[in-house]
């Protein structure tokens, strides 16, 4: 009965440490962007940095607003009635979003 208690504690434990490390390996929610990115005009940006973004859109530019990474979607909560900015990043480093192809600068 004791083998079956401690292979069973034993079996959790392994069970939450590779939780726990798959959830760290896929960002779990890690701000992980750092940079300029524009459009293609230079009109609209968004930047990260110091675990915010600052987005700018035809010269209005916003104070420094959350946002989650999870996987290659990047949400940007702007609230309000502008709601979030769903940004994908893309293979090459780019972003694609309703600016367009967003590149480093």
């Amino acid at each position: 009965m004791r083998t079956q208690i401690q292979l069973f504690r034993t079996g959790l434990a392994a069970l939450l440490l590779s939780a726990s490390l798959t959830v760290s390996a896929c960002g779990g929610g890690a701000k992980t962007l750092d940079g300029l990115y524009a459009n293609s005009n230079g009109q609209s940006t968004v930047e990260f940095r110091d675990g915010k973004a600052f987005v700018t859109m035809v010269g209005m530019a916003t104070d420094g607003l959350p946002f989650d990474v999870q996987g290659n979607t990047i949400t940007v909560h702007a609230g309000g009635m502008a709601g979030d900015l769903v940004l994908t990043r893309n293979g090459d480093g780019t972003l694609q979003g309703p600016f367009g192809i967003m590149r480093k600068k």
